[in-house]
């Protein structure tokens, strides 16, 4: 029903914005300019339903995003994560591996949170 997309970089955050006017999606799609974490970190609380995670590789900010999710997660929730090729994000128990792939580059993996199944 609706995207909050955060991007830090200004330009990539003006194009996200033009393609979501381009495809008259203002109502569908928020685009917030501005650092993940520390949106994560001070935007009320959501109940997200599925979350992408893709910060920049050399960044390693998968553990700092991760620590900061849980508030903003429907109990069932969905994790999309991209991660670099051989690296695999320590996640929280919490998290069950449901599909895994990748490229030579890119791991990518979806999971689904336990607590869903209780």
């Amino acid at each position: 029903a609706h995207a909050t997309l955060v991007e830090r970089d200004a330009q990539l955050g003006r194009n996200l914005s033009a393609a979501v006017a381009k495809l008259q999606a203002a109502d569908q799609v928020t685009v917030v300019q501005a650092d993940a974490l520390r949106w994560l970190q001070s935007a009320p609380a959501l109940q997200a339903d599925l979350v992408f995670i893709d910060p920049p590789f050399a960044d390693g900010l998968w553990q700092d995003v991760l620590a900061q999710l849980p508030r903003h997660l429907a109990a069932d929730a969905w994790l999309y994560l991209e991660s670099p090729a051989g690296h695999i994000p320590a996640l929280p128990a919490e998290w069950l591996l449901h599909r895994e792939g990748g490229t030579r580059e890119v791991r990518f993996a979806l999971y689904r949170r336990a607590t869903a199944t209780l």
